[in-house]
């Protein structure tokens, strides 16, 4: 009697384990394409502020400004 009621309490919680893990999943796999959503979205918007910043020619400006 003990022993069927360890195995079940046993056996519910891998199931229980499973369960979770099933349903965990799909929020990692969300989570990882917002993370490369935000990364390559962030690179863009850095050439783009390197660029401007170079074709302002802002480095020139503050160098001849005595700011370094």
């Amino acid at each position: 009697m003990i022993v069927a009621q360890w195995a079940d309490v046993f056996t519910r919680s891998f199931q229980d384990l499973w369960f979770i893990s099933v349903n965990f999943i799909p929020n990692l796999i969300f989570a990882v394409v917002i993370f490369v959503i935000g990364w390559v979205i962030g690179s863009i918007v850095g050439r783009v502020i390197s660029q401007v910043i170079r074709a302002l020619r802002l480095d020139d400006a503050l160098r001849g400004a005595g700011v370094e």
